[in-house]
């Protein structure tokens, strides 16, 4: 059976992903959440979604840098 993409919960609308990395990953993407609350990434189905709490409003501000994708995937599990 296939597995379902992963689905990480992030606090801001401006994501990156490199599928893990390594040589299982995929070159490096930014992605923009927009309004939709959620994004999947174009070359591995990742899905970003939105956490709960925060609003697109309060998470559209545009960071100075992009986190880490480990470290996106990291703080999902904590």
């Amino acid at each position: 059976a296939i597995e379902p993409p992963e689905i990480v919960e992030v606090e801001t609308t401006h994501v990156s992903c490199d599928g893990g990395g390594g040589a299982d990953g995929h070159p490096l993407v930014y992605l923009n959440l927009g309004d939709n609350r959620f994004v999947e990434c174009p070359y591995c189905g990742r899905r970003f979604e939105l956490k709960e709490d925060v609003t697109p409003s309060a998470a559209h501000n545009f960071p100075d840098t992009y986190p880490e994708p480990e470290d996106i995937v990291d703080q999902a599990k904590t």
